[in-house]
């Protein structure tokens, strides 16, 4: 079953985020230029986080029947243009595994965003609208605390202040009370 059509059409691994059904991949926020196959090889990872995708379900996905390339060479170019795009290694992988002689494995942990339902007529726009809401949905801790800290700045700095002349007064009041006769 295409991801499209799952729950979860977004996608978040570690600082990036992949929406499959506009076919953008994010890092905190930014979009990150990828290319066609090195997405649609991400896309096909993400389908099944943790678990080995085989070099031969790979070519399916990636280059139809009537397309003739060189496979070998292709998909290690989009898998190192997705190491590119993600800022991973090969030697060192954070999310993108090399099972050698099998394929590839997603091993980053995978969260699946859940967005509200568009109609056809603003589909575009209320895809990005609905990004917008989870993204907005995270921050909101970090904006009640800071709405607090300005709300307790302001209060310090707009109290009502003694009127002048009461810190004299005081002080004129103690110094009174000592008899130095």
């Amino acid at each position: 079953m295409p991801m499209e059509r799952q729950s979860g059409r977004v996608v978040r691994f570690g600082v990036f985020e992949a929406d499959l059904l506009t076919r953008e991949l994010r890092k905190r926020g930014a979009r990150v230029r990828l290319q066609e196959q090195p997405f649609r090889l991400l896309q096909a990872l993400l389908e099944r986080p943790g678990q080995i995708v085989t070099r031969e379900e790979i070519k399916e996905k990636l280059w139809p029947d009537d397309t003739f390339v060189d496979f070998d060479k292709s998909l290690n170019t989009a898998a190192q243009k997705l190491r590119q795009a993600l800022g991973d290694s090969a030697d060192s992988p954070r999310f993108l595994e090399t099972v050698p002689k099998h394929g590839y494995r997603f091993i980053a942990p995978v969260d699946r965003v859940e967005l509200a339902p568009a109609s056809k007529e603003s589909e575009g726009s209320s895809s990005k609208a609905g990004l917008w809401t989870v993204v907005a949905r995270s921050d909101r801790t970090m904006f009640a605390v800071a709405l607090l800290a300005a709300l307790i700045l302001a209060v310090l700095y707009f109290r009502e202040a003694p009127p002048p002349g009461a810190h004299a007064a005081f002080l004129g009041s103690r110094a009174g009370r000592h008899n130095y006769s």
